[in-house]
């Protein structure tokens, strides 16, 4: 099963704002691109993912994506969009900052969501969603945002798979967050693009 992969990514001045007592806007702006680029390259070499298609308010990161502009309307209601541009098929979505994932955490979700229907990826903290994967045209609410693990188990079908994995769990939203990704073997890199 060849699964489309949609990525939303969040741009301008206030990019990762809850990092700003420790970041500046300039290395905030800096991370959000590597991470989103470590995300479609991961997403790149998943096999059972062909094609990537990039939400966000402008184009310019490096690999491979197609562009689908956001409207700018929030973040539910700009992937809706890009999710009715899409033929029929099954679909993922994975966020932006998720600088450890491999391709082995997609294959994982997907694989889950082929047997399940639908698999769900939550946060460290499990309550946030950080990736989900659709098998079939089901109509599934999108509700990204506070407590959104819980909204998206609710409206899931029977069955439907909890997909835990340190690279789909670890998302860079707070200075605690960032502390574990610069302990991670990612790390180094990531301290070298903060100082660069």
């Amino acid at each position: 099963m060849i699964w489309t992969a949609i990525v939303p990514l969040k741009q301008g001045a206030y990019v990762k704002s809850r990092l700003s007592e420790r970041l500046t806007e300039t290395q905030r702006q800096r991370l959000s691109v590597w991470m989103a680029e470590q995300v479609i390259a991961a997403l790149n070499a998943a096999e059972s993912v062909g094609r990537v298609l990039l939400v966000s308010e402008t184009a310019g990161l490096a690999g491979e994506y197609d562009w689908f502009p956001a409207p700018g309307r929030g973040l539910n209601q700009d992937l809706e969009l890009a999710r009715q541009s899409l033929l029929k098929g099954p679909y993922l979505i994975v966020h932006g900052d998720l600088p450890l994932l491999a391709a082995d955490d997609i294959e994982a979700l997907t694989d889950a969501a082929e047997r399940s229907g639908c698999a769900i990826a939550p946060d460290q903290a499990g309550s946030g969603t950080n990736a989900l994967a659709i098998r079939d045209d089901m109509s599934f609410p999108l509700q990204f945002g506070e407590e959104s693990f819980s909204r998206h188990a609710a409206c899931a079908p029977a069955g439907w798979c909890c997909v835990q994995r340190p690279g789909l769990s670890l998302d860079v939203d707070s200075p605690e967050d960032l502390e574990a990704a610069l302990s991670s073997p990612k790390g180094p890199a990531i301290g070298f693009l903060l100082l660069s």
